[in-house]
């Protein structure tokens, strides 16, 4: 299955300014998954994917907690990198 991350800030910057990255999965893929194609698809994330959250269809998921869930084409995924402001 094809999924589409969208990325933001650094994770942007890291990425060549695309908003979007689009990975081949197999069907029944995970979370972990998803980060860890990441990871191999992407080399320049891999410092900054530790502290990332993920957020599937509007929510935010851990992925070690949610190792299991399974992610679907249609889903709305999303890197989120933590902010700090003030």
């Amino acid at each position: 299955m094809l999924v589409r991350v969208q990325i933001f800030a650094q994770a942007k910057e890291f990425c060549g300014g695309v908003s979007f990255l689009e990975l081949s999965l197999p069907e029944g893929a995970s979370v972990s998954q998803l980060r860890d194609e990441l990871g191999a698809s992407y080399p320049t994330l891999l410092a900054l994917l530790p502290a990332c959250r993920f957020a599937v269809s509007l929510e935010f998921v851990e992925v070690e907690l949610e190792s299991t869930r399974i992610l679907s084409e249609h889903f709305e995924i999303a890197l989120i990198q933590p902010v700090s402001g003030g």
